[in-house]
């Protein structure tokens, strides 16, 4: 509670405070997210078309802000961000971050489904629509990245642009933990300043066919469902 109506800079300190630890996105991504100084730790300007289900990890002393995990709250599947300490909930996160140290993430609003064709990359086939770009302040360095688990061969993508092509870098997402009864694939990687990132997986149909393909009810396979998702 305030005693006064705060300025513009007030606000916006206040409110990336808000956003970053309760993952929410600061005026639907339209407005800059600054620190405590008020120096820019998101650009909007820089990161446009990648400005929704902002989220991110912070140490900012001076605003009472520790956020070591964190994943967007906007309805969906998120990806889900943390120091190498991930674990149920932000206290026990064991992971230490520098005070100043900011990793902030959104994404191009595209399906989180591997939609997209890739080739050159062993043992996936497709990967994400949904691109997502990082802006990386005082050098954050090994965060875990995590996907629930689901996918075959899933694969974590880093490029430098946002083409998305074999020449990116390629992590394995091989390690698996359980965070609050949820099994993630993750990989322990450096996201830096800047740089897109998304996900890889093999898609399977029948006779290799997978374009277009909506529903696969498999011969070998006893299902009962009959939405999206059916034994795809």
């Amino acid at each position: 509670v305030f005693e006064q109506r705060l300025s513009e800079d007030e606000m916006n300190r206040v409110e990336t405070y808000m956003a970053i630890k309760y993952g929410t996105t600061y005026a639907a991504g339209t407005k800059d997210y600054v620190n405590s100084s008020s120096g820019t730790v998101w650009a909007n300007a820089a990161n446009n078309g990648y400005h929704f289900n902002i989220a991110g990890i912070a140490r900012d002393d001076m605003g009472s802000l520790y956020q070591k995990q964190s994943w967007s709250t906007n309805p969906g599947r998120q990806v889900l961000i943390s120091t190498t300490g991930l674990d149920n909930t932000n206290a026990a996160n064991s992971g230490v971050l520098a005070n100043g140290q900011f990793l902030i993430w959104g994404d191009n609003n595209l399906a989180k489904a591997p939609t997209v064709s890739i080739t050159g990359v062993s043992g996936v086939n497709y990967h994400f629509a949904s691109i997502w770009k990082a802006q990386n302040t005082n050098g954050v360095g090994t965060v875990r990245v995590a996907w629930p688990q689901g996918l075959t061969n899933l694969k974590l993508i880093q490029s430098a642009d946002a083409t998305i092509n074999s020449s990116d870098i390629i992590t394995d997402m091989a390690g698996v933990q359980t965070v609050n009864g949820v099994a993630y694939a993750y990989a322990d990687v450096t996201i830096t300043n800047g740089q897109y990132f998304t996900f890889a997986a093999l898609v399977q149909g029948p006779g290799g066919v997978t374009n277009n393909l909506s529903h696969w009810y498999r011969a070998d396979k006893l299902t009962e469902s009959t939405g999206d998702g059916a034994d795809l």
